[in-house]
């Protein structure tokens, strides 16, 4: 059987019957999704999202007891980095591979100031990926398929801009650390963060957090946490 493989990035080996047999003895056993961890988006907002950890624990035990690993690997594009996925059944060699864009956060020449937020954008990738192709599902509302259908995108969608807030948080206080004893630069990035929050690409919360870490020298706690 020879799986559709017209999208970019999508394909398989020429025989998928055994593996597909496998999956299924696999999906069989799988255990929903934990969502283990809470972002707080103000104090009477905040939801819940699924870790590495969580999507390894309820996906890998069955996959690896039908004989199936998964392996990410990254590649360079014209477009920027790439993770790729793939689902190999060991005792058919048989495979079936897809792609995620790995979301980078770099300055405006291009050059990534924080290996952390590459790091970031890697594992939200493997777990696009994991889940995707070996077919888990997370725990969520129960009330109707539809309801069901919509805290899922909603999820994806606000764990998305999490760890992309998150990666820029640490791109900026890499930035701070560097011109912390250089009053000039550090005033100047100081004023580049306010324009960050004003554009929601800085959670103010941490902006208040950086202002306090790295103040000016005449900067009191009470000008720091102005900002």
């Amino acid at each position: 059987m020879l799986l559709d493989s017209h999208f970019t990035g999508v394909s398989s080996s020429p025989d998928v019957r055994e593996f597909v047999k496998a999956l299924v003895h696999a999906q069989a056993t799988y255990k929903p999704i934990a969502k283990s961890e809470e972002y707080k988006v103000h104090e009477d907002k905040s939801y819940w999202y699924s870790t590495w950890k969580d999507i390894v624990d309820a996906i890998y035990p069955s996959l690896l007891a039908n004989g199936i690993v998964f392996l990410p690997r990254m590649t360079k594009t014209p477009e920027g980095w790439l993770m790729v996925g793939t689902l190999i059944h060991g005792e058919s060699g048989e495979w079936m591979t897809s792609t995620c864009p790995i979301r980078d956060v770099v300055n405006g020449n291009g050059v990534r100031t924080d290996p952390q937020s590459f790091e970031i954008g890697c594992t939200y990738a493997k777990k696009v990926l994991l889940k995707t192709l070996a077919g888990g599902w997370e725990v969520g509302d129960e009330t109707s398929e539809h309801d069901a259908t919509q805290v899922t995108e909603e999820v994806v969608e606000m764990d998305a801009e999490t760890e992309a807030l998150n990666a820029k948080y640490e791109q900026v206080e890499a930035a701070l650390r560097m011109v912390a004893n250089d009053e000039v630069k550090l005033r100047k990035y100081r004023l580049k963060i306010v324009g960050l929050v004003t554009k929601g690409e800085l959670r103010e919360s941490d902006a208040e957090v950086l202002a306090e870490k790295y103040p000016l020298p005449e900067e009191t706690k009470e000008e720091a946490s102005a900002i």
